[in-house]
């Protein structure tokens, strides 16, 4: 008699298959009413967003570099980069780094302290793009990585492109670099950052899709505050609605450029607070689904 204890387990599992060959169905008829003609969605045109508040070194700029020597056509790649109420003397010089990279410039004022969710909503309103690539101001791509992500990602529109996390030692980049030359030499110097976090199995921040699958789930949760866990968020959503995550690691990858712990961040004084408070929402919100993930 102890196997009739299992079915309700097999028929909850039956169910949750059930609904997720559902949703990546939807997902599957969703494609193939693909906008095409003067918008230019037929293209596979990629926009790349970065959210940015007064971070403006070098790390940016080999960021910026790293994305505008991607082998993909350039033609087809966009950035933009959103300023969420930085300093405005930094405003010029902001300008000044779009200008040279080509890249947009989105301004966001009046905003007391860091809510990346929002800032990233704001700037995902202006996207045009088939596809989007969401990036931190201290990541250096591997100049095939967004030719890579496209190709995987007309393999199946059923998912969310990632890669595992390559962290650069304290000391390995301190200024611009030649990103194209010098990639191999700071990939060797690399540590994979899921060796030392077990449960840190991709760099979830740094994720692809198409930009209307950012839109299906709602854009981020914007009621994150400061740090942590709206990239988290995003990724259970993705899952929800049946999106399965493809990891790109065996073709290409991307560096993360040193930095201090919650830089930028850890000096507001509520900063341990908000902490707190996002792991408990995040906790509240997807442990009973089962979804924890940190």
């Amino acid at each position: 008699m102890v196997w009739l204890l299992a079915i309700p387990v097999v028929f909850l599992w039956w169910l949750k298959s059930l609904k997720t060959a559902r949703q990546l169905d939807r997902l599957e008829r969703l494609m193939l009413f693909e906008p095409t003609g003067p918008s230019g969605l037929s293209q596979n045109d990629i926009t790349v967003m970065i959210a940015v508040r007064d971070r403006l070194d070098y790390r940016l700029e080999n960021a910026l570099q790293s994305i505008r020597t991607q082998s993909y056509d350039q033609s087809l790649i966009q950035i933009l980069l959103v300023d969420y109420s930085s300093q405005e003397e930094l405003i010029p010089n902001y300008q000044k780094l779009c200008e040279t990279f080509k890249a947009l410039y989105l301004r966001i004022d009046g905003q007391p302290f860091f809510r990346k969710g929002d800032c990233l909503n704001q700037g995902l309103l202006q996207v045009k793009t088939k596809f989007l690539l969401i990036c931190d101001v201290d990541i250096i791509f591997e100049n095939n990585y967004i030719e890579t992500a496209v190709q995987r990602m007309q393999k199946s529109c059923n998912q969310i492109i990632m890669s595992r996390m390559l962290d650069l030692p304290e000391g390995a980049v301190n200024s611009v670099v030649n990103v194209l030359e010098e990639y191999p030499k700071l990939k060797q110097i690399a540590t994979q950052r899921g060796v030392k976090f077990s449960r840190y199995l991709y760099g979830k921040a740094m994720c692809m899709s198409f930009t209307r699958y950012f839109r299906l789930v709602g854009g981020y949760d914007d009621t994150f505050a400061l740090w942590g866990f709206e990239d988290d968020d995003l990724f259970q959503r993705f899952r929800e609605i049946g999106l399965k995550t493809t990891c790109i690691s065996d073709a290409t990858s991307y560096l993360h450029q040193w930095h201090p712990k919650y830089e930028g961040v850890s000096n507001h004084p509520d900063f341990q607070k908000k902490m707190s408070e996002n792991k408990a929402k995040y906790k509240k919100r997807w442990v009973r689904k089962g979804f924890w993930s940190r």
